[in-house]
Formats: C-alpha cells, sequence, structure tokens
C-alpha cells in the first residue's frame, strides 16, 4: 500500500501458518537458517551439539527448535528457571541460568592473575555445565552467539575444537574482547553471519513446512500497546516474539 516491494524481496506465506506467525518468523528464523546451515566446514549435522544464547528470546526460541530438528542437541542459556522450562518445551535437552555465574563481559586488560584464575573459574564451571548437558565430556560444535560484550569470551572458551561460534547481533554492546589463545590453539572459528538471503528464506520455510515448527509468540499487542511492549523488552521481560497488529482506519 505504501511502497513497491520487488519480486526478489516477496517468498510465498505457508498457507498453514496465520499472519502473526508469519510476520514473527522470518528475520530471526532465516538469520539462525543461515547461522547453522551456510558456513561450510561448521555447518549442521546430526548429533552436534548447539549452545543457544537467550534460549526464550526471538532468536533464541526458534533456534532451540531448528537445531534441534536438523538433529543437534542443544543447551539453552536463560535468565530464570521458568524460562529454562520454557527452552526445554521447545526442545533443549538441557538449560543454564546465567544468573548462577558473574564474570560477564569484556575481558580486562593486563588484568592481574588473581583476576584472570576468578574469570577462569567461572568459565569453567559454565563449561561443565553445558558438557553434563551434552554427555561425555562434549562440547558445541556451534554456538549461536548474540549478546555481543557480555558472552564473546565465554562463547570462545567453551566452544569445541574445529566448532564455530556464528555471532549475529550484539545486544550487550559491540565492543566485545577475546582471549585468543582459545581461537587459535584449539583452531576454532568466529563467523560473523547476517540475516539470510532469498533462496535461504525458501529452504527454512520448506523446512517449516515439513517440520511444524512455530514461532513462540510471547505477545500480541495492539498498535496503542506497543511503548509498553517496547519498555518490557528494554527491561528484559519479554519472552519470545512480540507480534503488533498495525491496522488502518
Amino acid at each position: 500500500q505504501f511502497t513497491i516491494a520487488r519480486e526478489r524481496q516477496c517468498v510465498l506465506k505457508p498457507r498453514e501458518m496465520s499472519w502473526f506467525d508469519s510476520a514473527s518468523l522470518i528475520a530471526t528464523g532465516v538469520t539462525v537458517y543461515r547461522m547453522l546451515t551456510h558456513w561450510k566446514g561448521n555447518q549442521i549435522k546430526a548429533g552436534d551439539g548447539v549452545l543457544v544464547w537467550g534460549g526464550t528470546g526471538g532468536l533464541g526460541s526458534i533456534g532451540i527448535q531448528l537445531a534441534t530438528y536438523l538433529g543437534a542437541d542443544v543447551v539453552a542459556v536463560v535468565s530464570s528457571e521458568e524460562r529454562g522450562k520454557i527452552a526445554m518445551d521447545l526442545g533443549a535437552k538441557g538449560y543454564i541460568n546465567r544468573k548462577e555465574f558473574h564474570h560477564w563481559g569484556k575481558l580486562k586488560d593486563c588484568s592481574s592473575e588473581q583476576e584472570q584464575k576468578e574469570w577462569l573459574k567461572e568459565a569453567l564451571g559454565f563449561r561443565r555445565k553445558i558438557q553434563k548437558i551434552l554427555g561425555n565430556k562434549k562440547l558445541p560444535d556451534i554456538v549461536l552467539e548474540h549478546p555481543g560484550q557480555d558472552t564473546l569470551p565465554t562463547s570462545m572458551f567453551v566452544c569445541a575444537p574445529d566448532g564455530m561460534v556464528a555471532l549475529c547481533g550484539a545486544t550487550t554492546s559491540f565492543t566485545g574482547t577475546l582471549d585468543l589463545r582459545f581461537l587459535w590453539l584449539s583452531q576454532k572459528r568466529l563467523q560473523g553471519s547476517h540475516a539470510g538471503d532469498r533462496l535461504e528464506a525458501i529452504q527454512f520455510l520448506e523446512i517449516i513446512r515439513k517440520s511444524g515448527i512455530k514461532p513462540y509468540i510471547g505477545k500480541v499487542l495492539e498498535w496503542n500497546e506497543l511503548a509498553d511492549g517496547l519498555q518490557e523488552m528494554y527491561l528484559g521481560k519479554a519472552n519470545g516474539k512480540y507480534v503488533v497488529k498495525v491496522g488502518i482506519k
């Protein structure tokens, strides 16, 4: 009604899906699909372990479902036991409450030996929780990373040797830090990944048709509730995707 959409920008809406589901699916869904399947040498396969940050958020909730459908064992990171149960309902093999740990944030330049030991102690505890969930001391072959500054050092530390940290955002800040020893000595990969192309959108929607995967919609908001919804997201109170009705009288 207000703009021209080019043919290459359009894909067919699955008939089985409502407009609410369709509106909330593509952006994060295709982004996750690309993170899991696009990068040669680190494409998801059955039996892989996948770590998903923000398991009940927009990206995390579809990431759990898609990775599980593709045969992976998923560990979700959440901020409460309630959200952990939601992640399990979505298909996660287990979850970790990040509030049990306190090493989040940028690595400090020239930090003291004691500070390094404290960070490593926390990171090792986090890694052991992942291994307990995945079993056999297994580590995640793919990490779906999007918080950025707060979690990137840990993502690289817990990623399996020859594995990949696929990053599509930086919600806690784009000034990330790394202990590069964990990157080069275990030959891990830090891969930037942004959205997806039209073919990936079509392939993703075909999986949706076959699998019956549904986006996890936390709320459907009226237009006049938009500001309240944004505030809930800002405060970290939102679960899943928020869908806003846009009506024209």
